[in-house]
């Protein structure tokens, strides 16, 4: 019968804590922040972390300044970064050219109904874009 009783406790207590299908609200004001940035001239992948919000409904947008210019990434054609229910995500911010010597990478933790229009994103908070994180790197 105890063991009953605790195989019960334990369903309850995992049906509080998500089961419900929703990925959690990763507590704090809607922040993003690296993790792991690519030494200059690596092709390693951006790898970061949000918090402060409910993680179906963010996206990241990764932005690179190389040779005088912004590119997004992973790809103009898919501007995107999902966020996993852990508040992680990863980018690949070296898809052409020279991008391995970018000297600043930005990424921008937006709502999911924001969309790309070719422009850097405004400077957070705004209505749509929530945070922004950014590293300069130099050879």
């Amino acid at each position: 019968m105890k063991c009953l009783f605790a195989v019960l406790i334990f369903f309850v207590l995992l049906a509080g804590c998500g089961g419900g299908g929703q990925p959690p609200t990763i507590a704090g004001p809607p922040a993003i922040e690296f993790s792991r940035v690519p030494q200059y001239g690596s092709f390693d992948n951006l790898q970061g972390r949000v918090r402060g919000v409910n993680t179906a409904d963010v996206k990241v947008i990764c932005i690179i300044y190389v040779v005088g210019r912004w590119w997004v990434k992973p790809y103009y054609a898919s501007p995107f970064t999902p966020v996993r229910p852990d508040g992680t995500f990863t980018t690949d911010v070296t898809t052409g050219g020279v991008d391995e010597q970018a000297t600043e990478i930005r990424a921008y933790l937006v709502a999911k109904d924001y969309e790309y229009t070719g422009l850097l994103p405004p400077d957070p908070p705004s209505e749509k874009v929530l945070a922004m994180a950014k590293a300069i790197r130099s050879p």
